[in-house]
C-alpha cells in the first residue's frame, strides 16, 4: 500500500529514534502491531492524519510540518553538548526527559532563526564572563555579583522565594539567558541547560519548590559559564570522574556560595541557636530553602552529617505530603501554561514578529506550541491589554 498522506517516512523513524523510543513503545500507544509501525516508517502504509498529528504533537513533540520535510532537520549532536556526562549514561536517559531536551533544542533553533543567531541582550553575559574549573568559587561569585549588580542586601530585602525566583529569572533574561520552565513530572531532575555561544538556554523543573528552582537556576548558570551544557540530577555524581566531577561539584558549590555568601552568613548566625526556628528565619532572609541553610551549616562543620541527613529526610517527607494536599484537579488554560513556561524574551520575540507581520498567527502559535485559537488570549494575558 502506498502513502495516503505525503509525509516523509524517514522523518517518522528519525523522530522516534531521537527520543529513544522503540517500535514497541509506539505500537502500544496506538494499540497497533510492531509491523504496523514498521510499515509506517518504511512508507508501505500510512497513519491517518489524526494519528500523524498525535505522533507530532503528543508523542514526538515536533511541529507537524517537520514530517513533510524532504529530510530530517539538522540538529547539533545533543550527546556532545553535555561534556560532563558520559555518553553511555546520556543514552540511558528516560525518553520523556530526552523529549524535554529535544524540545529545548527546538526552542533554541527557533530563537536563532528569529534573531539571526544574535543574542538580543546589549549586555550578554557570555561575552563578559567565562570560568574554568581551576577558578575559585569565591572569585566566581564576586565576578557574577558585580556583573549582575544585585548585592546580598538587595537579595535579603526580597524575603520571599516567589519574589526571588522572579527577580533572578528576569535578571538572567536581561543578560541574555533564555529561561524556560516545564513540569518534568520526574523528581530525579531539577533542570538542565543548553550551552551555545549566542543563544544559551536554561530549562527548570517547575514541579520543584521555588527555592529548588532558584538553586537550579544558578547551578545551570555555572555550567554555561564553564562553557558546557549540564543536567541537575540527584543521581549523576555516581557516574562522574576526573574533570567532569570537579565541574559538577563546582557548580553546586558556586550556587550555594552565591545564594548564601559565607562572609554574610557567618555574621548572621552569631549567637543563634541551631534549631528549626533559626533555619526558617535564615531561609526567609536569603530566599532559599531550609535545606540550603542546613547545608551551609554542614559545610562550615557546625552540624554533623547524621543531623543533616535526618533533617533533610524529615523536610523532604513534609514537602511531599504538602504537595499531595495542594494537588489540584484539572489544569490551567493552555495559554496560562504557555505564559508560565516560556521564556519572556522568547515571548517578546515571537509577539513582536507577529505584530510586525513577519509571522502568521499559525506560525506564531506553532512557535509557542499552542493551538492558534489560544494565541491572542495568550498575548493579551501576557501584555495585559487588548490587541
Amino acid at each position: 500500500m502506498h502513502n495516503t498522506i505525503p509525509y516523509n517516512p524517514t522523518i517518522l523513524k528519525w523522530a522516534r529514534e531521537r527520543i529513544n523510543y522503540t517500535e514497541e513503545d509506539i505500537a502500544k500507544k496506538f494499540s497497533k502491531s510492531v509491523e504496523d509501525i514498521q510499515s509506517w516508517e518504511k512508507g508501505e502504509s500510512s497513519p491517518t492524519y489524526l494519528q500523524l498529528e498525535r505522533l507530532a504533537y503528543e508523542i514526538y513533540k515536533k511541529p507537524l510540518a517537520v514530517f513533510f520535510f524532504p529530510a530530517p532537520p539538522t540538529h547539533v549532536n545533543i550527546n556532545k553538548s553535555f561534556r560532563t556526562i558520559a555518553e553511555y549514561e546520556f543514552l540511558e536517559l528516560e525518553p520523556k526527559f530526552k523529549l524535554l531536551i529535544d524540545k529545548a533544542f527546538s526552542y533554541q533553533l527557533n530563537i536563532k532563526d528569529l534573531t539571526n543567531n544574535i543574542n538580543p541582550s546589549t549586555g550578554f553575559i557570555l561575552n563578559n564572563l567565562s570560568f574554568n574549573h581551576k577558578d575559585s568559587t569565591l572569585d566566581m561569585v564576586e565576578s557574577l555579583r558585580n556583573f549582575l549588580d544585585i548585592s546580598i542586601n538587595e537579595q535579603k530585602d526580597w524575603k520571599s522565594t516567589t519574589k526571588a525566583l522572579e527577580s533572578w529569572t528576569n535578571k538572567l533574561e536581561e543578560v541574555g539567558i533564555f529561561v524556560f520552565k516545564e513540569a518534568f513530572k520526574n523528581e530525579n531532575y531539577s533542570g538542565f541547560c543548553l550551552y551555545d555561544d549566542n543563544i544559551p538556554i536554561i530549562y527548570i523543573n517547575n514541579s520543584k519548590s521555588k527555592s529548588r528552582q532558584i538553586f537550579t537556576l544558578f547551578h545551570e548558570l555555572a555550567h554555561l559559564l564553564f562553557n558546557t551544557s549540564g543536567i541537575d540530577s540527584k543521581n549523576y555524581f555516581d557516574y562522574f570522574q576526573g574533570p567532569e566531577e570537579i565541574i559538577e561539584r563546582h557548580c553546586n558549590q558556586f550556587a550555594g556560595e552565591f545564594l548564601i555568601p559565607t562572609s554574610s552568613f557567618e555574621k548572621d548566625i552569631q549567637n543563634l541557636k541551631i534549631n528549626d526556628n533559626t533555619f526558617n528565619n535564615l531561609a526567609k532572609n536569603y530566599s532559599v530553602s531550609k535545606e540550603a541553610i542546613l547545608r551551609k551549616y554542614l559545610n562550615l562543620k557546625l552540624v554533623s552529617t547524621k543531623y543533616y541527613e535526618e533533617k533533610r529526610q524529615q523536610w523532604n517527607h513534609e514537602y511531599l505530603e504538602l504537595k499531595k494536599i495542594r494537588k489540584q484537579t484539572g489544569g490551567p488554560k493552555p495559554y496560562h501554561k504557555a505564559n508560565t513556561y516560556l521564556s519572556n524574551t522568547y515571548k517578546d520575540l515571537v509577539i513582536q514578529n507577529y505584530l510586525n507581520n513577519n509571522l502568521s498567527i499559525e506560525q506564531a502559535s506553532n512557535l509557542f506550541n499552542i493551538k492558534s485559537k489560544y494565541f491572542k488570549p495568550l498575548i493579551q494575558y501576557y501584555l495585559g491589554k487588548e490587541i
